[in-house]
């Protein structure tokens, strides 16, 4: 059997239950979760192609799609032109879920198959 490409990432956080969320209301629009971590970039900064300025630390599953907020395996340092992009897919997966137009699993299944490793 093939391997998906984020299966084995384990970015996933098993106490975040999102699809119970749909029900309580709590789905609700904003930013995503992954702005305002600059003061991180720095760390990796000496292994980069750019200055660490030119990054956002993102998570690759989104916090919203039940993705885990602390998991190294779940953040990754974002070219900020790329970060724009992959935000408005966190959106409309968010959107698409919280609307039930779409299961929890399929929009993970497509954030990390366009975003995951290459």
């Amino acid at each position: 059997m093939q391997r998906q490409p984020w299966e084995g990432l384990g970015p996933r956080d098993p106490s975040h239950h999102p699809e119970h969320d749909l029900h309580a209301g709590v789905h609700r629009e904003g930013p995503p979760a992954s702005q305002g971590h600059g003061r991180h970039q720095t760390q990796a900064g000496a292994r980069l192609p750019r200055p660490p300025k030119d990054y956002e630390l993102d998570h690759l599953l989104p916090i919203g799609l039940g993705g885990h907020p602390r998991s190294l395996k779940n953040l990754w340092l974002q070219p900020w032109p790329e970060a724009a992009t992959k935000d408005r897919d966190e959106l409309r997966l968010h959107r698409e879920v919280c609307a039930e137009r779409m299961t929890l699993k399929e929009a993970q299944q497509e954030i990390l198959a366009a975003w995951g490793p290459r």
